[in-house]
């Protein structure tokens, strides 16, 4: 066994070891050593290279590191452009034009030239501003007396019709001299379609309803639709430009121009005398618009 010999003075604290062999150093303090020891705390040398490495990555435990890494794998990232609302998703639809115009489309692109002049459409027949229907041309009844009485057969090469919306027992309770009753979609394309009447650029259709509020102007925009679709490739040519609507509908022309309606007499849709006939008249009505609409957009762009 090593044993250590103190060959120091009493002020020294350097170990003497003697023996062979692996060795352990132990240390010996003298008295005066000893009582310093409660009046000063010792601090600890640590360089700047080791407190660097203190929070280096390859200090981190491997286990804490691989819960971090999973826990930041599993975490949900934001999706910024993958959520689209189907109102979105449809506008989106309506702004690709249809595979048949994709030919001019690229030929136009690549091969640039002078645009051609789209001439600016104007009325033949004088309207009004109407803050309801602003994408319409609206017609006042003075205006409907007027084309009546042969006023415009100079500008009108192709004549008018007359479009009554209403249902039957409105249309047979008095109308408007030499109004058809249209009420429904597939009536009116069997009427101006099937086929195009002659003239049917200079022909108006002039159409109304009770109001000019529902009906009507829903009837006047379908025929347009339906005449952009027929003519995607000519654009803006259309079989019938002029298209209006009377201001107010047939109860306004009942006030101000009675004597041009025959029978002279105004029956309203929700007559109580004609509410059976209303009802199914009016689910016939709403039918036809589900079917219509829902071809309309398959069709869109075949």
């Amino acid at each position: 066994m090593p044993t250590i010999t103190d060959t120091s003075d009493s002020t020294a604290c350097t170990p003497q070891v003697t023996g062979t062999g692996h060795q352990t150093p132990i240390f010996s303090r003298t008295q005066s050593d000893l009582s310093g020891l409660g009046s000063t705390q010792r601090r600890r040398f640590i360089s700047k290279s080791s407190k660097r490495a203190l929070f280096t990555p390859e200090c981190v435990p491997a286990k804490t590191k691989r819960l971090a890494d999973e826990d930041d794998s599993t975490r949900p990232r934001k999706q910024i452009h993958r959520d689209l609302m189907p109102n979105d998703l449809e506008a989106c639809k309506e702004n690709i034009p249809p595979p048949e115009m994709h030919a001019n489309l690229n030929r136009s692109l690549s091969s640039p030239g002078p645009l051609a002049e789209v001439e600016v459409y104007t009325p033949l027949l004088p309207v009004i501003k109407s803050t309801k229907h602003p994408d319409l041309n609206v017609l006042a009844p003075s205006t409907v007396k007027k084309l009546i009485n042969g006023d415009f057969d100079s500008v009108l090469k192709g004549g008018f019709h007359l479009v009554d919306c209403r249902f039957k027992h409105e249309y047979n309770g008095g109308t408007l001299q030499g109004a058809k009753s249209l009420a429904l979609p597939q009536d009116v394309e069997k009427e101006f379609f099937n086929p195009p009447l002659k003239s049917s650029s200079h022909t108006a259709l002039i159409f109304f309803c009770e109001f000019s509020a529902k009906r009507a102007p829903k009837m006047a925009r379908h025929v347009r639709n339906l005449d952009r679709r027929l003519h995607a490739e000519e654009y803006p040519k259309l079989h019938y430009p002029e298209l209006y609507v009377i201001d107010g509908g047939y109860k306004h022309c009942f006030e101000s121009i009675q004597d041009l309606c025959e029978p002279c007499a105004y029956v309203p849709m929700t007559h109580k005398d004609h509410a059976d006939a209303c009802k199914k008249e009016l689910s016939a009505l709403r039918a036809s618009w589900k079917r219509h609409e829902s071809s309309s957009k398959r069709q869109r762009w075949c």
